[in-house]
């Protein structure tokens, strides 16, 4: 190993020691699906053991990566420490990726640091674990395109990392295939040289075909709603939040200052030295961002969410200014710093009591989950902690009123898919909950402020368990149906 592989490995290394900062700073990360995701491997482990659940395993499909890590996860870590070291592993891929596409490219120790800034984004606070997986798939995709290989041998390696897009998230391997495609428009090789790879492609894209229209069947054909309109997106305060789009206050203005006068000084020093494939490629993603609505297919921020792989992308291929390295280094630790610190308070302040509810919860509780913050004063994502009563079923089991179990597509599904009693989509809107949705369920995890659970500990039949933090446990004495 010559030694500016030995440079980049070092700097990779400590990069991800420090974007570890904030996931080992506290218990309970600000993640919102986080704990339905690890409910999941819960319950596909309960049925693997036999629990007689009205469950099914879902196999087939795309997006199932991330569950093998959170299955991985479950079997060596603490149940509640699953979820948020399985989202920094995810971390260290995305890292990793950035970093090996930079070395292989020539392209800037200073960009690969900065854009690992960029992991911290609305993606990951909403705990979109497959998309954030896809990203690392996609950087490795790219550089399988790019390889000398040629033939029948480089066929099946674009084959199998065709499916292995596929399996790391649908999404990313539309823009797999978007990418191969204007990759082809844009160095116009000979058709033969493209020909096999394209061959080797169409079982996926068959498996694909397939796969789609179950959507529709899994209720997961949604009105399309577009939110910001595309024109509009251009305006500073979207792009920073679909940058980024975790914390609130001057932070993440600050990285998106800091990133544009990176690329500004680029360019005056060094403007003859852009890597014009990678800049297409963020151009493509950037693309998306701009005309793909906020959601379709019951798939949030559809647009916003590519934008975190564009600016990486336009960081490593834009000029890098003649800059020591140890500057983007620092920005990056002081990033860290600073995010672990908000995650640390948001633990103190927003998540007091959780701790002491999830203790006090009886084995297989059937849980009613209301949190009555619909925003938080330290974090952008619209309803954080929406999910966070899951967490009771991640330690204990039992059953909730909202689960991913009741989506189609996830791993694990109710079969046959349950019928609800009690008014629907109360995690969305706890202020609709009636005295009677209370008797379908043996426990209630509540979220809110103090006058909030005066207000529950005064109805009769609504026994506070725990007495103290934002979040308490209340037993439900009336629950036959």
């Amino acid at each position: 190993m010559d030694r500016a592989i030995k440079v980049r490995w070092l700097w990779g290394v400590l990069a991800g020691a420090m974007i570890s900062i904030p996931f080992l700073a506290v218990r309970f990360a600000p993640i919102t699906d986080l704990p339905q995701q690890v409910a999941q491997i819960r319950l596909a482990t309960e049925m693997m053991a036999g629990s007689g659940a009205p469950y099914a395993l879902n196999w087939v499909g795309p997006n199932r990566v991330s569950y093998g890590l959170l299955a991985a996860g479950w079997r060596l870590l603490d149940p509640l420490a699953v979820g948020r070291i399985v989202m920094l592993a995810i971390g260290l891929l995305w890292l990793g990726a950035v970093h090996a596409l930079a070395a292989r490219r020539q392209r800037s120790i200073g960009a690969a640091l900065l854009a690992s800034i960029l992991f911290f984004n609305h993606i990951v606070y909403w705990g979109f674990y497959s998309f954030a997986l896809g990203f690392p798939a996609f950087l490795a995709w790219m550089l399988l395109l790019s390889s000398e290989r040629r033939g029948p041998k480089q066929a099946v390696l674009v084959g199998i990392g065709g499916f292995v897009l596929f399996a790391c998230h649908a999404l990313w391997f539309g823009a797999g295939l978007a990418w191969f495609g204007l990759r082809a428009l844009l160095l116009r090789p000979r058709a033969r040289v493209i020909a096999w790879p394209a061959i080797a492609l169409g079982p996926v894209v068959l498996l694909a075909a397939i796969w789609y229209p179950l959507l529709g069947k899994g209720g997961l054909q949604t009105p399309t709603e577009w939110g910001t309109l595309p024109w509009a997106r251009l305006s500073p305060v979207w792009i920073i939040d679909a940058a980024l789009g975790g914390i609130r206050g001057p932070l993440e203005v600050g990285v998106i200052i800091l990133l544009a006068a990176w690329i500004g000084l680029g360019l005056r020093q060094r403007g003859n030295t852009a890597d014009r494939e990678l800049l297409w490629a963020g151009a493509m993603l950037a693309a998306a961002a701009l005309l793909l609505p906020h959601r379709f297919a019951n798939t949030l921020q559809l647009g916003a969410r590519w934008v975190p792989a564009a600016l990486t992308l336009v960081l490593l291929g834009a000029p890098a200014p003649r800059l020591p390295r140890w500057l983007p280094a620092a920005f990056l630790a002081l990033f860290c710093l600073l995010a672990a610190g908000r995650w640390v308070e948001i633990e103190r302040r927003e998540l007091s009591g959780l701790e002491e509810t999830l203790e006090a919860l009886p084995p297989a509780p059937r849980i009613l989950g209301l949190d009555y913050a619909i925003q938080s004063p330290r974090l952008k994502v619209t309803r954080p902690y929406l999910q966070l009563f899951a967490y009771g079923q991640v330690v204990q089991g039992g059953e909730l009123n909202f689960s991913f179990a009741d989506f189609a597509t996830s791993l694990v599904v109710y079969d046959p898919p349950r019928r609800k009693a009690w008014t629907p989509n109360l995690e969305w809107h706890p202020h609709l909950v009636r005295q009677g949705d209370f008797r379908y369920f043996t426990h209630a995890i509540i979220g809110g402020d103090e006058g909030i659970h005066r207000r529950f500990a005064e109805h009769p039949g609504i026994d506070p368990a725990t007495n103290t933090g934002r979040w308490r446990l209340y037993a439900l004495t009336h629950t036959s149906p």
